[in-house]
């Protein structure tokens, strides 16, 4: 009678781990160039059963009102940013202990309304053109107008090997970015850097056994080298963790922080600004008249600060609560908010609300075909090593 209660009761744990797997995620994007990279859902180390397949469809709502300086992290109002994402990948085990995931490109519709509209300026060959007084010229804002834009972001994939399973279980990862298309990055509402990026890094998690057997911790480091623009890459690091709880076997409920740091970037000082703007032009504005005769990184300054979307240097730390329920041992659903508590540089999110489902399936059942765990493959077990009954 021991024996079997105890055999129930760690099957009830696998289970839960299993049905957890949709909700073991960070963030599904965080939205907007500057700050924090857009990281797709499909990050964690217990991956799915070699054969099984997952569908993931999501939304997020973000806005953004303010923006940090480099220097000592004070927030100062930069305008109403607003973004609404879709976004989409699919994932398949390979084996038990290797699995591949790709993201479909995002897709943002954003509108901005502040008094700094991004606005490339009419060029005079190397220097912004002057009017009759003097005054510099810029085009019309190509996304700030106040109105809402849509496109698409970037491509995304990951590939990871359960290197280590047991009461630790890690899963080294290498994966990319990389735009699905020519996307306008000088913007406050760009929905990217259009740069690409390859990543490496390592999940890792465990089951809170034997002190609370129905929760968990998970982190994830990523390392992304990032293409160059003007003649300068600044590389960055992504760093999350994760502490979960299963409220009951198809109920979880967790906490969240999720941090980027940038390795390098272009900080506030280096655009030498000697006084505020003159009536008549934005901060972006003036700071490209300001560096037009001027040097930045060893090279003319106007060609890199038009490039400051990509390139300046943001870092911050998020921290939100989700919860995830299995519907089905197929179906979840998951919810999640997040906002931004400490920065330097680039835009804090001020509030970001998320949702997403994710369908699992084998692709061989559904063509009529024996899956491949049927043919004599093993399950693997999301239980710690030995602890089997």
């Amino acid at each position: 009678m021991k024996a079997a209660a105890l055999a129930r009761t760690r099957a009830r744990r696998g289970e839960s781990m299993r049905a957890g797997r949709n909700g073991m995620a960070p963030a599904l994007v965080l939205a907007a160039a500057g700050l924090a990279e857009p990281e797709a859902a499909i990050a964690q180390a217990w991956l799915p059963p070699r054969g099984e397949a997952s569908v993931t469809l999501g939304y997020q709502s973000y806005r953004s009102t303010d923006r940090y300086t480099t220097s000592s992290g004070e927030r100062y109002y930069d305008g109403l940013t607003q973004q609404h994402a879709l976004v989409g990948y699919v994932s398949y085990g390979i084996t038990d202990r290797l699995a591949v995931s790709i993201g479909l490109p995002p897709y943002f519709i954003s509108s901005y309304q502040g008094p700094d509209p991004h606005r490339w300026p009419v060029m005079d060959g190397e220097k912004i053109a002057r009017d009759p007084s003097g005054r510099g010229l810029f085009h019309p804002p190509t996304l700030d107008d106040g109105s809402y834009h849509g496109t698409f972001q970037d491509f995304g994939g990951e590939l990871s090997f359960m290197a280590l399973q047991g009461p630790w279980v890690v899963t080294p990862f290498v994966g990319f970015q990389v735009p699905s298309h020519a996307y306008e990055y000088h913007a406050q509402t760009a929905v990217g850097r259009q740069l690409w990026d390859l990543r490496i890094g390592a999940n890792v998690g465990r089951r809170l056994d034997p002190i609370l057997p129905d929760a968990y911790v998970h982190g994830r480091y990523a390392f992304a080298y990032r293409e160059a623009a003007q003649d300068l890459r600044f590389n960055y690091s992504f760093v999350d963790l994760e502490v979960g709880y299963f409220v009951t076997p198809s109920l979880s409920l967790r906490i969240m922080g999720f941090s980027q740091i940038a390795h390098d970037g272009l900080k506030d000082e280096e655009y030498q600004l000697t006084e505020p703007p003159r009536d008549g032009y934005s901060l972006s504005q003036w700071v490209y008249l300001n560096v037009e005769d001027k040097l930045m990184r060893g090279q003319p300054g106007l060609p890199v600060a038009l490039r400051h979307d990509q390139l300046d240097h943001s870092t911050s730390i998020n921290l939100g609560v989700g919860a995830s329920f299995a519907v089905t041992s197929s179906l979840g659903v998951t919810a999640q908010v997040f906002r931004t508590v400490w920065g330097r540089g680039g835009r804090p999110t001020d509030l970001a609300v998320s949702f997403w489902t994710t369908v699992s399936f084998s692709p061989s059942r559904l063509f009529g075909k024996k899956p491949p765990r049927e043919a004599g493959g093993s399950v693997p077990s999301l239980e710690p090593a030995g602890e089997r009954p």
